[in-house]
Parts: C-alpha cells; structure tokens; sequence
C-alpha cells in the first residue's frame, strides 16, 4: 500500500496475547452504545446486543468491559513480572498524579456530602478515572514499532467506519418516538460517545494530507471525499460543540505546521472572519426569515431561547455558586457528588440530564467544558491535571518536530492528541466509553516515544 512508510528493515507485526486483547477492546467500543449518552432507545431498560457490554452484568455488579480491563491488566501485569522491570513510559507522571489526586477527592468526597449523594455517584466517577488509567498502562506496556503504530491507524479508521455503518442502522430501524431530536429533527448519530472514533478518522484523514504521506490518486481523492463529507455530515447536524471542536483543531494543526508565518494562511483566515462575521450578522438582522430547526440557522445563532446554550449559560451560575457556598475553591466538592441547582436548570432540555435526574436539584454531569474536572478536584487539582497534560502534549510536539517519525505515525499521534484534549475538555474526562478511548490513545502515543527513545539509546 502506497501510504506505509516502514522501511524494509523495520520490525514485523508480533500478534502478542496483550495487542490481540486491545484490539477486541476497540473492536467491542465501537460496536457498543452506551445508553446513558445514547440518541436511541434513551429511558429505556431493555437490553440488546449492542448496549449489553454495559448493561449485563455478572455476578450482579460487573460489566463486561470491567472483566475485559481486568484481564488485560492481568496480562499487562504478567508481561511485566516476566520481564523483571517496570519500564517507564513519558506520561507515567500524569497518571500517577491523577490518581493520587482521585484518592485525595475521595476524602474531600466526606466532607461535602449531602442527602442526594450516593455510592452509584462515587463510583461512576471513580470507574471513569480508573478506566483512562487503565487503558493508558494497557496500550502503554506494548512495543509501538512503526508497523504495529501503522496497523492500529488502519484498524481504528476502519472502526469509525464500523460505528458510522452501525449508527446508520440503528437509527434507520428505530421508532421515531424512541430518538432524541433537537431544533425539531430527530439527531443523526445513535451515541455521542462515539465522537471520539469520528473525531479521531477525520483528523487522522486531515493530517495524512498535511503530512504529505505518499498515496496513489485513488486514495488521495478517497481521504479528500472523506475529510469533505464529515465535515458536511456534522455541520449539519443539530449539535453547536462541533463549533469549538473543529476551529480549536484547525488551530492547532495550523500552529503545529507553522501555517500563521505563510501570508496565503493569514490571507485566508481574515477572509474566513470576514465570511463568518457577514453571515452572523445577516442571520441575526432577518432571523424571522429562516427556520430555527435549518442548520444555517441552528450554527450561525446563539442565544438564550435556544436550550443548549440556556442550560450551559445556567450550569456557570450553578457552577460558581457551588464552589462558594460549599467552600470547595481549592479542593472541590468531592468525586461522585452532586452540585446543587442554586439557579434553576430549563427543565425542557430533557437530554441534558438522565431520567433519574429530571425533576430534581442535585446533577451529578456538567457539559461547560472543565468544571466536572474542577467540582472534583478543585481549582488547584485542575491547575496539576491541565499543567501534566500541557506537559506531556509539549514533549510529544517537540518530539515530532525532532524528526525520527514516519508520516503515518506523526499524524496518527497529532491527531491522537486531538482526541485526547477534547475529552479533557469538552468532556471534563468523564463518560467510561470515551475515557477508555483517549486513555488507549494517549497510552499508544506515549509507547510509540518510548519505542523512539529506546532505539536511539540502543
């Protein structure tokens, strides 16, 4: 295939028990629908194929990712006692500070609770932590050659295709009344913990061709069509978050390759403003001309009818009045425990909170970007978190910047680093799904430095 770049000597693919493991991690992610963040079937207690890898449980407590983590700890674990030695990893750090500082919160935890906390609150948040940090030492532990690096690339394009196929099913054979829709339409993906197997596809797309990988005609014009109809498939859709993702990405890869010295860049970028400017103004000024539920109206308009925004615009108030009058600035309000509705939420945005939590003051999520991660760990615990992540995205962005990286690999970990700040982000590093996700990605970026660093010293 034309886009490998691993010379001819580079190191074969060795189908270890731990590499096999992974895989049926990723594979079992992208065919699962995690109901509490699912478009379909939301409300509902039924259990199919695709949302049993959470809801079956064995021995009444265990769900079948919880065994399969175990096992490939276990594995991990075996790997290590064979070898004799703990092999660092680059970002070991940071997983080692987060958990000292989920152990830190679990304390805190007794101190702030009150009548609507629970164990189940406890331990989500508890399993959403440990599951990054497992996946990270799972994919961390393996040896990253350039072909093993290059078959995971291929492997996990090919799951966002799977996931894609599977949420087209799903909602084409769903009863209407049993989607969720938003401005009027019924949404167009069954899970939004599938965003980061997306994300990752389009973004690794993206960078294979500023990465100038070689590729024949047909897969140039392939990767093209993809980057295109992604972008046209979630820009019209009924959710505004892509509005923050996709320009902070654009960002970023503009500032990774050094595009805001090119005048051609810059030229562009003010016409882009201009463009965008014109047509927020021009919505605004005939508002009464369109329809609230069109996507050109839904994307070029925020204001405090629309439900999403009210319920952030009130999640900040909520926010800041649960740090001062529970006095948890510093050190938070505890992990698992709820925040109290100090200013009323819209009680018409039915999807932003599960069915258990409708009709009540006491929220366990938050969708503003951060502040799960700061009612947990407080101001301080947030300053260590963001300041390790800062830490360990730098290194690898200076490591790619070194040189010693073939194109597929480069893109593969900017892209990775994508996925990973929208998780810390946008979803506060919550939800098991999409943490097994990013821990498994950051893991495999940190191996494939290590692998660097090894043969280098070797």
């Amino acid at each position: 295939m034309a886009m490998r770049e691993t010379s001819p000597g580079a190191p074969g693919l060795r189908l270890s028990p731990l590499f096999l493991g992974l895989q049926v991690l990723l594979l079992a992610l992208a065919v699962s629908r995690y109901d509490a963040t699912s478009f379909v079937f939301r409300g509902t207690s039924a259990i199919d194929f695709f949302n049993w890898f959470w809801r079956h449980r064995f021995l009444s407590f265990l769900s079948f990712f919880d065994l399969l983590i175990g096992a490939l700890l276990g594995l991990t674990l075996l790997g290590v006692a064979a070898s004799g030695r703990w092999r660092r990893r680059p970002f070991d750090s940071l997983i080692y500070a987060l958990v000292l500082l989920v152990v830190v919160s679990s304390v805190i935890r007794f101190l702030h609770r009150d009548v609507e906390d629970s164990l189940q609150g406890f331990l989500f948040q508890l399993r959403n932590y440990a599951y990054f940090a497992a996946a990270y030492v799972v994919a961390s532990r393996l040896a990253w050659t350039p072909r093993r690096t290059f078959w995971l690339a291929g492997f996990l394009t090919a799951l966002a295709g799977l996931a894609a196929l599977l949420s087209w099913w799903e909602i084409s054979h769903t009863p209407p009344p049993l989607l969720v829709s938003k401005y009027g339409r019924p949404v167009n993906v069954r899970d939004i913990s599938d965003y980061p197997l997306t994300f990752l596809f389009q973004f690794f797309a993206l960078a294979l061709l500023l990465e100038r990988v070689p590729m024949r005609r047909w897969q140039k014009a392939l990767v093209l069509a993809v980057v295109a109809y992604s972008l046209y498939g979630v820009f019209s859709g009924v959710g505004k978050g892509v509005l923050v993702v996709y320009p902070a990405v654009f960002f970023y890869f503009a500032w990774h390759y050094r595009f805001f010295g090119r005048r051609w860049f810059v030229a562009g970028l003010a016409s882009l403003l201009v463009l965008v400017t014109g047509l927020g103004a021009y919505v605004v000024l005939n508002a009464d001309r369109f329809d609230p539920g069109s996507p050109f109206y839904v994307y070029t308009t925020f204001s405090s009818r629309d439900l999403s925004v009210s319920t952030r615009g009130v999640e900040l108030l909520n926010f800041a009045s649960n740090l001062y009058e529970r006095k948890a600035l510093l050190l938070g309000i505890g992990l698992g425990n709820k925040w109290f509705s100090y200013w009323p939420q819209p009680e018409e945005d039915l999807g932003a909170f599960p069915p258990p939590e409708w009709g009540s003051d006491w929220h366990l999520g938050m969708h503003v970007p951060l502040l799960r991660l700061t009612l947990d760990f407080g101001l301080l615990g947030l300053g260590a978190v963001l300041a390790l992540f800062a830490a360990c995205f730098l290194s690898t962005m200076r490591a790619l910047r070194s040189g010693g990286f073939d194109g597929v690999a480069r893109a593969f970990m900017l892209s990775s680093w994508a996925v990973i700040g929208y998780q810390i982000t946008v979803n506060n590093l919550s939800g098991p799904k999409t943490n097994l996700i990013a821990g498994v990605l950051l893991g495999v970026v940190a191996g494939i430095l290590s692998e660097r660093s090894t043969s280098e010293t070797g």
